[in-house]
């Protein structure tokens, strides 16, 4: 049971020394603080605003979709600093991107994944959505689908469920 305690023990030392000054081994230190890291960290899945429409079509994280649209799922991991949001469902040319305050174009295919390096530490939720495109030819004018529902992403505060 002792060897089970102990590399929490550890990494609660490791802290103690370090923010002391007394410096640890550069292994030592950083087991350490990955497993003193790993115990503070949180994910949060996006969700959909009550009434808004489209349904759950599973995986994880949870994706989301209407009838003429592409799925979308995000998922925010508070260690990593990241968001990141899967979409996918169709062969097309490229998806266009809404959400963390710009649109992307991003290249097209059945299953995809974008991410974001959240900046910041204020707790923010951000609104993703997502639709498929295939390019005209020529100068045409791309044909896209609807837009996807709107996922809700909360950053920088962990979401009780």
């Amino acid at each position: 049971m002792n060897n089970l305690k102990r590399p929490r023990a550890m990494a609660v030392a490791a802290a103690v020394l370090t923010a002391a000054g007394i410096m640890l081994p550069t292994g030592a230190t950083a087991d350490a603080a990955q497993q003193a890291k790993s115990a503070d960290c949180y994910v949060n899945l996006g969700t959909l605003t009550f009434g808004a429409g489209g349904r759950n079509i599973g995986g994880y994280p949870p994706r989301y979709e209407f009838d003429a649209s592409p799925y979308l799922g995000a998922i925010y991991d508070s260690c990593a600093g990241t968001m990141k949001v899967y979409y996918g469902g169709y062969k097309s040319t490229h998806y266009n991107i809404r959400g963390y305050g710009n649109q992307r174009e991003v290249p097209g295919g059945l299953k995809r994944v974008t991410t974001w390096r959240v900046s910041g530490s204020e707790p923010r939720a951000y609104p993703f959505t997502v639709q498929a495109c295939n390019r005209g030819s020529g100068l045409g004018r791309s044909r896209c689908t609807q837009w996807s529902p709107t996922v809700w992403l909360q950053v920088n505060a962990e979401v009780v469920r």
